[in-house]
């Protein structure tokens, strides 16, 4: 699908320090209807692609309109200065949404929009675009589309928990693609656009909520993670990231997609689960080394969680691994 994009004012020299690459129509092509290994022996789509990606500093007058949009997936990084994106560069100023340093544009595919730099101070973005059949789950992802919500959302500026971790995964994405286009850089940089993606869905959030509490929440739902046999009430917890109960609750769902109880019980079964794998000791030690002190409560626990008992997972991982060896 082609696009018109046009840019205002001229630039003669680009922005100093800018890096962008653009893979020839025809791969983009040919990668989407069918990728093959180098022994030519097999052929599919490549599930993600990045067909644009670059990084813009401080884009003095940078400005870009797609009446019909682009076919892939945008996601716009602003490192610093600010920006703004639109539906169309009719949306007067006032209504366009702005995209400050440390926030994430995402715009669908198909979607007319509009964006550029601020006059006066003007962005600094890492930027890609992605095609392939994933982007459509990631698409919904980020601009929060469900199967049952059918108005979806088609551009959205995120707060970001993460911003340079996620401004490293975009230089990784360029330098993926900075030797040329054959199947290992091809591959390479599939995977960089596939970890790209899924920690851009991991770190956006409101913009209400800072990053401090964040980060202090994230902390916390580390130490669960390292050590879920602890005994935790969510109020001591709530209190540790200084925020209300309420607050806490949010945020920690927005991290993990479980309430703060569920998390912790998912964490101790994912202990167990190593423990039976690896050891010999009775079901009964195990349950109390990661956390429970009621084996039925934790055989309950463990079979809502693993959809099989803790013996049956332990018989049936082992027979596994011996058919295997």
């Amino acid at each position: 699908m082609k696009s018109t994009a046009r840019k205002l004012p001229a630039r003669a020299h680009g922005f100093a320090g800018q890096r962008m690459l653009v893979l020839p129509r025809p791969i983009i092509d040919r990668l989407l209807s069918g990728y093959r290994t180098p022994t030519r022996q097999t052929e599919f789509p490549l599930p993600l692609l990045t067909t644009d990606v670059g990084h813009f500093p401080r884009a003095q007058s940078h400005w870009i309109s797609r009446p019909t949009g682009r076919p892939e997936l945008i996601l716009i990084l602003c490192l610093g200065g600010q920006g703004w994106v639109a539906s169309s560069t009719s949306v007067p100023e006032h209504e366009r949404r702005l995209v400050r340093t440390g926030q994430l544009a995402v715009i669908a595919p198909n979607s007319p929009h509009a964006y550029g730099a601020a006059h006066s101070d003007p962005w600094t973005i890492s930027w890609c675009h992605a095609a392939g059949p994933s982007t459509e789950l990631f698409s919904r992802l980020l601009l929060g589309s469900t199967a049952s919500n059918t108005t979806n959302t088609d551009m959205a500026v995120f707060g970001v928990a993460d911003p340079l971790r996620l401004a490293s995964c975009f230089e990784a994405l360029i330098n993926s693609l900075r030797h040329g286009y054959g199947a290992d850089a091809i591959l390479h940089s599939s995977g960089e656009l596939a970890r790209l993606l899924s920690l851009a869905v991991r770190f956006i959030r409101s913009p209400n909520t800072d990053a401090g509490s964040l980060e202090r929440v994230r902390d916390i739902v580390s130490h669960l993670r390292e050590s879920p046999a602890d005994r935790y009430t969510i109020a001591t917890l709530a209190e540790r990231s200084r925020l209300s109960l309420s607050q806490f609750n949010a945020i920690f769902r927005q991290i993990t997609g479980y309430p703060p109880l569920d998390f912790i019980l998912r964490a101790r079964v994912q202990h167990a689960c190593s423990m039976l794998a690896t050891t010999d000791r009775p079901i009964k030690l195990v349950a109390r080394e990661v956390g429970f002190d009621d084996p039925l409560y934790f055989s309950r626990v463990f079979r809502r969680i693993q959809g099989t008992s803790p013996k049956d997972f332990r018989t049936t991982l082992r027979a596994t691994d011996r058919q295997i060896a």
